[in-house]
């Protein structure tokens, strides 16, 4: 079994963080568990989605450490995780993460693709609705599409796929497989563990500016 990356969620009041029991029915378990936690959304730490958070291009910037006046809730789970090693220690206030952004704003994102389907991706910064219709116009099921937007990860620049093309990869195989890049908005990157079922939940909570969002490992 692999390493899974959480976020739960706390709120300033009286001047200490606390557990935010209201949203409970927000953020059912299923089965109960029993604890008292909040955890907005968890996913494997090895998906590409964890570069959100962490990494060299990460799309939001987290305060590297646990935090020192975790709620009695929050800590009882966090700490004994971060015991040996802190790497992905860290925590976020929910109104630095511009949820309100997240159906709207692009990423950059790349993968690697047989070089018969690199004509779908163009000059690098289409859409992924674009690239989609264009590999489906190419002959590929649905599902072959899924896979290849489904697998990307955050890219650090674009590139000019055509010229790549032209000057590198003249008498390449049609199978060799060429790393591509393309804009996807930062909800369809994000997927639907960590925004649909997570953080989209928060969007429209009052006074976002009193709950901050704390990495855990399970």
């Amino acid at each position: 079994m692999g390493i899974d990356l959480s976020l739960f969620i706390e709120r300033r009041s009286g001047g200490q963080w606390v557990n935010p029991t209201e949203l409970c029915a927000l953020f059912p378990r299923e089965p109960p568990t029993g604890r008292a936690d909040i955890e907005i959304c968890w996913w494997p730490l090895r998906w590409p989605q964890t570069d959100l958070f962490f990494g060299p291009n990460c799309v939001f910037l987290m305060e590297r450490e646990i935090p020192s006046d975790l709620s009695p809730e929050v800590s009882r789970v966090v700490r004994p995780n971060f015991e040996n090693d802190t790497t992905y220690a860290g925590w976020i206030m929910v109104e630095d993460l511009f949820l309100d952004l997240w159906e709207t704003e692009m990423v950059l994102v790349e993968h690697v693709v047989p070089e018969r389907l690199v004509d779908a991706f163009g000059s690098g910064e289409r859409e992924a609705g674009q690239i989609r219709r264009s590999l489906e116009g190419m002959g590929l099921q649905r599902r072959d599409v899924d896979s290849i937007l489904g697998r990307a990860c955050l890219a650090g620049r674009a590139q000019d796929w055509q010229v790549v093309r032209h000057h590198e990869l003249h008498g390449l195989s049609p199978d060799h497989l060429i790393p591509v890049t393309w804009r996807q908005s930062i909800a369809e990157f994000a997927g639907r563990a960590i925004w649909e079922d997570g953080l989209k939940r928060l969007r429209d909570l009052p006074s976002l500016n009193t709950y901050r969002v704390v990495t855990g490992l399970g």
